[in-house]
């Protein structure tokens, strides 16, 4: 079984009064509203992660290797032989299964991926979503099933800020 080296904190948002310089109605979406990955998590033992967020996990064993079934869903990356870093990309569930060096499983776990509870802010207007990530400020968030231009848009926001801070990096 995979153990965490941490726990996670929730942060709770304040009220949000102006929005975007308009009066907004907003609906503070949370999991407990629907069927929640992290509930799953807790009948089968499975991890729960959150996307964009990395949780570390230690092995008992050495792994030889390791097998994530749908790498759109989660990505785990190898601290070293008994450290794993398990990375939320979409929401969803897959799974995770860890070989030892002789080929024997020693690890056979669901994982489960959800949203950010904490700090999200759903827009409804008419058939349109938007959503957006609000801790003081607020700024667009990309999530699936927001109204296509903007996901487009934020997406590819995101995507040149991120290569952006990778060039920096290097």
């Amino acid at each position: 079984m995979l153990n965490p080296t941490m726990n996670s904190t929730i942060i709770r948002p304040g009220l949000l009064n102006k929005f975007l310089g308009i009066t907004a109605v907003a609906v503070l979406m949370t999991a407990s509203q629907f069927v929640s990955p992290t509930s799953a998590a807790a009948l089968d033992g499975g991890v729960s992660v959150t996307i964009d967020r990395a949780k570390v996990f230690n092995i008992e064993e050495e792994a030889g290797t390791v097998i994530v079934g749908n790498p759109a869903i989660a990505d785990v990356t190898v601290h070293d032989s008994e450290t794993l870093v398990i990375t939320g990309k979409h929401p969803g569930s897959t799974n995770l299964v860890i070989l030892n060096s002789n080929g024997k499983v020693i690890i056979d776990e669901s994982i489960y991926v959800e949203a950010a509870k904490d700090a999200v802010v759903t827009v409804q207007r008419a058939a349109a979503r938007y959503s957006f990530s609000c801790k003081g400020e607020c700024t667009p968030a990309v999530r699936v099933g927001d109204e296509a231009e903007f996901y487009k848009n934020t997406a590819e926001q995101s995507g040149t800020y991120n290569e952006q801070a990778e060039g920096a990096a290097q």
